[in-house]
């Protein structure tokens, strides 16, 4: 059941945007049996859970019981089990949840996706996306949160390698105890404070494994530590700092020194603190102390208990920023993120509002943050290697010279080292932490922050979650056309030198990864920008004739930046995607004519790319009206996936002229099109063709170019479609929407999979808010009309479901 209304977690945390389902726990429970241990990953019959994902969709898991819990633990309380499994349809879809006698939580992470959260309320269970949620984040985290620097002998600095880690999987037994304060807000009792230090635990494991190769295991005998009376429990929970040797003292006493090999409390209050780097230590391997007002979710998890863990074992703070609560929080070695930060080291939401990169921490480690762990596993002296992962190869390229306050984009190349049941994702961090001054005693002298454009060092461009594109542009899209503002993805307009990492993460199907990664630099010179000065704003152009294309070449020609050749291509939504090659590597002398694709848009941007080179210019955003003189208009154009090949459907108005069709594909549209077949014209209007030169896993994107027989020709909007590895001839059904764009007040909408059953319609917004919605009855092979004329232009997305079957269609609607 959708909800978009309003949903109050707790007094200090809400949803807006969420769905809503019931769930039977025994039915995971009767199960349990049948389900496979980790270990025995790929070995034994795959047990099946199906999770409703936040849009509707339904995700299809192989599930395994994990380790996070030790066998003495989970004997002593057989309610808790704690599973981790990939997603059939997407590999690089991980869920890690559990079930306690607080019921069922999960939550999934994904290459391209938002992490999704699953947890109960009071009857049902509410799934939403961790980017929906809103919470108070002074209620969470102060300015007591802090890291305490220890030396010891096993880190042999000198020895260190320049690669992240060393790709073993680790295990480690940690002990966490739990104040009296704790254990009250989860209702008093030791079994549901264990079952929220389960979930906590297990949620900061699918982290951990995914990025350092590190499994925490919780001992045996935790509920020894867990206390139920404040009055008399071994801790000063109001005092983060007086709990770190009182924790210490108390796991070596209670479970024995030889018995766990990282310590941690949890309490309430607002804050954490953590000794650096002390994982095995035996005098400093206790104190850590991660403290919530609401010690529960994402919040607590990510941003306080998984922070911590990271200072344990070897990692520095992040961030740039000094004001407000970050102040005297920083480290000048490892202050690569600019403002607040954003990764799990930084103090995301903690510093003044200018600062704030963003309220919460998203849930992975800076690649700085990587390597300061990874330097510190190398030398552990405890736990156990579980096993040794092949290390994915990376090469981030050359280094370029550009002209300042010109964007740029940056692409790597990556493999798998030979391992073919791993996935890959890819981030692009930039590594400036220059400082004014340090005086080495913590009084630190930084750049402005936010950064300026005149800044001469440290950190200009924001991190953001790997995804499985190589490329990586700055700003992003989005900043350039003005969606979101630039404060932390600032282009210099000084002269200085950039400094680039790309990194690639490696994980395989137990969730468990292994990194490696490459640095490259970007010489912003003293030359003037790259700017169009054509098209302008505002202005208007027919499509499928001659323009002349415009812009400043700003010295890019000659040395040192050595830009010869470019590519031009065009946005219809934008500029948030470039879809439409104009020209290739065409020379930069500044001008040159081009024909645009005959579709209407008010939302038009051209894109200039160096040909092998990494700068871009975004012109204005400008119109492209209609051609009407050219003998036809493509009302739908789809491509269907199936078991072997890829089935494209298109339909036309009534057509005069019109000679036939090249179907066109690309794999990477920025690399331009192919042609592979031929279509003739059809006196019905409608068309077929099938490519089976296609691939499990890949994504394919497809145009159509209409020829006329006096020469004209006009290109199709580009749809695309991926053969999942589960694909298979049975799911090949499909719904159309036309005409699209659409520019009048009915949109025709078709499936051929209909029976005579309820159907709802939906129409949703980019912010993904339901605008309309219809229930009808609607048979196979019949059209039904859909008005969307009082709609405002944009981008749209149309969503009909018949009996749990969703069909998806992108719409462009250009209503005046």
């Amino acid at each position: 059941m959708n909800r978009s209304s309003e949903l109050i977690l707790d007094e200090h945390r809400k949803l807006t945007k969420f769905n809503v389902y019931s769930f039977s726990t025994s039915l995971l429970s009767n199960v349990d049996y049948k389900i496979p241990i980790l270990e025995d990953y790929g070995l034994r019959e795959d047990v099946i859970m199906e999770i409703p994902m936040p849009d509707g969709n339904v995700l299809s898991f192989k599930l395994y019981k994990n380790t996070t819990l030790s066998p003495e633990l989970q004997r002593e309380f057989p309610d808790l089990h704690t599973y981790q499994g990939t997603a059939l349809e997407d590999p690089s879809k991980v869920i890690h949840c559990e079930l306690t006698t607080l019921g069922f939580h999960g939550m999934i992470i994904s290459n391209d996706s938002p992490t999704v959260i699953i947890q109960p309320t009071e009857n049902e269970y509410v799934i939403y996306e961790k980017n929906d949620v809103y919470f108070d984040k002074s209620f969470f985290h102060d300015c007591l949160t802090d890291h305490l620097e220890h030396t010891t002998d096993r880190k042999h600095t000198n020895k260190i390698s320049d690669r992240t880690g060393d790709c073993k999987v680790r295990q480690f037994k940690i002990a966490i105890a739990a104040t009296g304060e704790y254990t009250s807000y989860f209702g008093g009792s030791v079994s549901n404070a264990l079952s929220a230090i389960t979930t906590s635990l297990n949620r900061v494991n699918g982290i951990l494994q995914k990025e350092v190769g590190v499994v925490l295991q919780l001992i045996g005998n935790n509920s020894s530590i867990i206390y139920t009376n404040s009055a008399t429990d071994p801790y000063t929970n109001s005092d983060a700092f007086a709990m770190l040797q009182q924790n210490q003292d108390n796991l070596d006493a209670v479970i024995g020194t030889a018995n766990y090999d990282i310590g941690h409390v949890f309490g309430t209050g607002s804050s954490g603190v953590a000794y650096i780097g002390v994982n095995c230590d035996p005098d400093y391997k206790g104190q850590a102390v991660s403290r919530g007002n609401a010690p529960t979710g994402d919040n607590f998890d990510i941003d306080i208990f998984a922070h911590e863990i990271g200072h344990t074992i070897g990692a520095l703070h992040s961030h740039y920023a000094q004001s407000g609560n970050c102040n005297g929080s920083i480290t000048s070695s490892s202050c690569y993120e600019p403002g607040s930060g954003s990764t799990i080291m930084s103090y995301s939401g903690v510093c003044n509002t200018a600062d704030n990169v963003q309220t919460f921490s998203d849930d992975y480690y800076h690649s700085n943050s990587l390597k300061e762990i990874g330097d510190n596993l190398i030398f552990t002296d405890c736990g156990i290697v579980l096993t040794t992962l092949t290390r994915p190869t990376a090469n981030a390229g050359s280094d370029f010279n550009t002209n300042k306050n010109t964007p740029f984009y940056l692409k790597g190349t990556a493999g798998n080292g030979g391992d073919p049941n791993v996935t890959l994702s890819y981030c692009w961090e930039q590594m400036n932490n220059e400082v004014i001054s340090d005086d080495g005693n913590g009084n630190i002298v930084t750049y402005p922050s936010p950064p300026l454009n005149t800044n001469l060092g440290g950190p200009n461009f924001r991190s953001f979650k790997a995804t499985s594109s190589l490329q990586r542009s700055f700003p992003r899209y989005q900043v350039l056309n003005g969606s979101v503002p630039n404060a932390f993805e600032m282009l210099p307009n000084v002269s200085r030198t950039l400094a680039f990492r790309f990194v690639v993460r490696s994980v395989n199907g137990t969730g468990r990864g292994c990194t490696n990664e490459d640095d490259m630099s970007l010489i912003v010179t003293n030359n003037n920008p790259v700017a169009f000065t054509y098209p302008s704003t505002g202005a208007s152009i027919l499509g499928s004739t001659n323009v002349t294309i415009s812009w400043n070449v700003s010295n890019s020609n000659l040395s040192p930046v050595n830009l010869s050749n470019v590519d031009l291509m065009l946005s219809l939504d934008n500029g948030l995607t470039y879809p439409y090659s104009l020209i290739s590597n065409t020379p930069n002398d500044g001008s040159q004519t081009v024909s645009l694709p005959n579709i209407a848009s008010t939302n038009a941007r051209i894109m200039l790319v160096g040909n092998n080179h990494p700068l871009q210019a975004i012109s204005p955003k400008f119109s492209v009206t209609y051609n009407t003189s050219f003998p036809l208009n493509f009302l739908s154009f789809i491509a269907i996936p199936h078991e072997k090949s890829v089935k494209l459907k298109w339909r036309t108005d009534s057509e005069v002229n019109n000679k036939g069709f090249v179907v066109e594909k690309s794999i990477n549209p920025l690399n331009g099109y192919e042609p592979i077949g031929w279509v003739d014209n059809d006196l019905s209007f409608n068309y077929e063709f099938e490519d089976n030169a296609v691939r499990k896993g890949f994504t394919y994107y497809y145009r159509l170019k209409q020829l006329d027989y006096n020469g004209k020709f006009a290109i199709s909007s580009i749809v695309s479609a991926k053969l999942d590895h589960n694909q298979t001839a049975e799911n090949t059904n499909y719904m159309m929407a036309y005409p699209n764009p659409i520019n009048t007040g009915l949109l025709k909408l078709y499936s051929n999979d209909f029976t005579n059953e309820a159907t709802e319609i939906k129409l949703i917004n980019n912010c993904g808010m339901i605008i309309k919605s219809e229930n009808i009855k609607m048979n196979n092979n019949q059209e039904y009309e859909f008005d969307v004329s009082e709609l405002n232009s944009g981008i749209y997305f149309i969503s009909l479901t018949q009996n749990r079957k969703n069909y998806y269609s992108k719409i462009t609607i250009l209503n005046e």
